[in-house]
């Protein structure tokens, strides 16, 4: 498969990693049972960067194997590892945006 950017539309990319198979698409969602998690849709993940733009997408990516419902949870603001993330980032955009002198 040899899919354009996304992003810019170029057609050469470079395969970042090995190709991986039958991985679970949805890592974010409840499952009410061992069984309900096994039986998970999964999705090939082939990393690629384009040449042109810098972009990294998965070239195998299926949204029709996406499904955002009420099972799906990607709450991270009780990680402190993300707040510190957060902060860290705003600091870094405040600092940007001061005027300069």
């Amino acid at each position: 498969m040899n899919t354009p950017c996304p992003s810019c539309g170029h057609s050469t990319a470079q395969q970042l990693f090995a190709p991986e198979s039958r991985q679970p698409v949805m890592p974010n969602r409840f499952h009410a049972s061992v069984e309900d998690a096994e039986s998970s849709p999964k999705g090939d993940i082939s990393l690629v960067q384009c040449s042109r733009c810098g972009l990294i997408w998965n070239r195998s990516f299926q949204p029709d194997l996406m499904t955002y419902d009420q099972d799906y949870h990607n709450e991270q603001t009780c990680s402190e590892t993300f707040l510190a993330h957060l902060r860290t980032v705003a600091t870094q955009a405040s600092a940007l945006l001061e005027p300069s002198s």
